[in-house]
């Protein structure tokens, strides 16, 4: 979750300059409540969202389980999807209202537990601080304030704070829309997450398509899983008088701290493991090579071809390299090698051909 840059978002996420009044469907609130799946739902439903128009280059951010946000307003990007999602509403929304190119036909909100929906954000900036600043393991106890701008504001990590934030942000949002008679959907999550029936009565009058229960139970069958809903996991794990819950029963720093540090080692984790598999792959394709390298040296044509070598070992070496040329595809040729060779390079002439090469800094055109 970032503010959006209008010079680059408007040709990273729009495609057209077409300026005329649209329709859209809003999904607004604290975020950290599932928005993120209720676009993959709403897509997998047919409807046109962010990621049905950008597919694998939509924007997605693995780690935080969240993306594919679009900046609500026409004077950024005059070719917004339909369903558009955007946690900045509630401080877009006076100028979405005001917009003559928008039609706000419905916002869907929804609504998680304050204390949970802070959490997941205190920890999901953890666990980026611990990236940004490995050292921090070494203090007795995780700073409860941070800065990402040199000379800039500090800002807080505890998530009293960062609830402060949301329900002055959510507040406000739908303070606006109420004012302007903005039909909203309130969901409750996680139940919409777990319960199909009530997510599909709860947006069936909203959406513009006509939509069956089976249809709604199948995409949401293959859009939602308990996986996604980590945070409760995690912290009913943290037990003892250190991990006490505070002020409106809000889970300490260090809870959170200890959550955003078992996600790291997870990620780390499945980054050896990446790299593990990648290992294995290199030994078995390195031992291959050795065997093609000894099958070599024990055929009859390596022995047959010593007088040429040590001929060829006085002649220039262009002539030297055409020679290696020839007896290389002639090996191909005696172990059957030959037509899987061909297709390599075939392959590999293929990818060069295709490759566009990147434009130096200062020489675009």
């Amino acid at each position: 979750m970032s503010p959006y840059d209008p010079p680059q978002q408007s040709s990273k996420l729009c495609g057209g300059t077409e300026h005329h009044r649209r329709n859209h469907l809003l999904i607004a609130g604290t975020g950290r409540a599932g928005t993120s799946a209720l676009v993959k739902y709403l897509t997998g439903l047919g409807l046109d969202t962010h990621l049905s128009r950008r597919g694998e280059a939509a924007d997605w951010y693995e780690q935080a389980q969240a993306g594919f946000e679009d900046p609500f307003l026409s004077t950024i990007c005059s070719d917004l999807p339909y369903v558009v999602k955007s946690p900045w509403s509630y401080q877009l929304i006076e100028h979405a209202l005001a917009d003559p190119e928008i039609q706000i036909d419905a916002v869907i909100v929804p609504v998680r537990n304050l204390v949970e929906a802070a959490a997941s954000r205190s920890v999901v900036q953890l666990q980026a601080l611990h990236q940004e600043a490995p050292w921090m393991t070494q203090m007795t106890s995780t700073w409860e304030d941070w800065a990402s701008t040199p000379g800039g504001v500090i800002f807080s990590l505890n998530p009293i704070d960062q609830m402060r934030l949301l329900a002055v942000g959510f507040h406000r949002l739908l303070e606006h829309l109420v004012r302007a008679d903005v039909p909203i959907v309130l969901l409750s999550f996680p139940r919409f997450a777990r319960d199909s029936d009530y997510l599909y009565g709860k947006l069936a009058p909203v959406l513009p398509i006509a939509l069956s229960v089976t249809q709604a139970r199948e995409v949401h069958a293959t859009t939602f899983s308990a996986d996604q809903i980590r945070l409760e996991r995690e912290l009913d794990q943290e037990t003892g008088p250190s991990f006490t819950y505070g002020a409106f029963g809000s889970p300490t720093v260090q809870a959170l701290d200890n959550a955003a540090l078992k996600r790291e080692l997870d990620r780390r984790r499945n980054q050896l493991a990446a790299a593990e598999q990648k290992l294995l792959a290199a030994t078995a394709e390195m031992e291959r090579a050795r065997r093609e390298r000894d099958a070599l040296l024990r055929s009859l044509m390596w022995r047959a071809t010593r007088p040429l070598r040590q001929l060829a070992d006085s002649l220039p070496v262009p002539v030297r390299r055409a020679m290696r040329r020839i007896l290389r595809a002639g090996y191909w040729l005696v172990t059957l090698q030959s037509r899987g060779r061909i297709a390599d390079w075939h392959g590999t002439k293929a990818v060069i051909s295709n490759h566009k090469p990147i434009s130096k800094p200062g020489h675009e055109r």
